[in-house]
């Protein structure tokens, strides 16, 4: 049974027919006395659709890779909360890969801009 630590209230709907989209930080899940807690999961009328991993931009260890092995544990160990899923995004904190619930990690494509190009990478964060 999937127990979520967090409780999400719905607002009245929005003219375009969705209830409540939220994106929650450090979301804690309970399933099968397993404990995992995703860095940010968005919701949209309750319903977790993406889950996104991320690392330490500060981090010279930190990769997108290990973002996705993440993403794979929670699969494994939750697989409730991935049973609505539409994407899963890892990054390493300065780049992104965005991919379905299925796909392996040749399949996750870069994240990139509205033109296409890639987000221009910050010597520090601010």
């Amino acid at each position: 049974m999937l127990q979520a630590k967090h409780e999400a209230g719905l607002a009245a709907p929005h003219p375009n027919g969705f209830f409540l989209r939220l994106a929650v930080n450090q979301y804690t899940v309970t399933e099968d006395k397993r404990t995992r807690r995703p860095d940010v999961v968005l919701f949209v009328n309750g319903i977790p659709l993406v889950v996104i991993e991320l690392k330490n931009a500060g981090d010279q260890n930190a990769t997108t890779l290990k973002a996705f092995r993440q993403l794979q544990t929670y699969k494994q160990e939750l697989p409730t909360l991935m049973t609505y899923n539409v994407a899963l995004v890892a990054s390493d904190g300065m780049t992104a890969k965005v991919g379905t619930l299925t796909a392996d990690w040749e399949r996750f494509m870069p994240w990139r801009t509205i033109d296409a190009s890639h987000c221009p990478r910050q010597s520090r964060l601010p």
